[in-house]
């Protein structure tokens, strides 16, 4: 019987430990795109210029740049720890068929949490 009550409290004590543990970040990084604006026109020969603001409480890691348009870029020198002031020109050209693009920027931060926001893009 003292086996048991011995097991028991071992049992809950592991438990009291690992419920005691400090809860990881589960906020995701705010992404703000605030050029293009969504719905935006462009010819073939135009210069897209992409601006975002990217912030986290924490730790941003990372940012990614993608889109339909072909690019996929991550980017890991960041302005500080917790903001980045994102700016990068996508250039089209004459093999740029015309149509509707998605351009999304998204923001890792140290606890694997993603925040990322979309515009659409549309190609004349």
């Amino acid at each position: 019987m003292n086996k048991i009550k011995f097991l028991s409290y071992i049992l809950l004590f592991g438990l009291f430990l690992t419920s005691c543990g400090k809860d990881g970040d589960t906020t995701a990084p705010k992404v703000t795109i605030s050029s293009p604006s969504n719905g935006a026109s462009f010819t073939v020969t135009d210069l897209i210029e992409l601006r975002a603001t990217i912030t986290d409480e924490t730790k941003l890691v990372s940012i990614n740049i993608s889109s339909s348009l072909g690019l996929d870029n991550t980017i890991t020198t960041l302005d500080t720890d917790i903001s980045h002031d994102l700016g990068a020109n996508i250039s089209l050209d004459s093999l740029t068929t015309a149509g509707t693009y998605e351009i999304k920027v998204s923001g890792t931060d140290a606890d694997g949490n993603v925040g990322d926001d979309t515009v659409e893009v549309i190609i004349k």
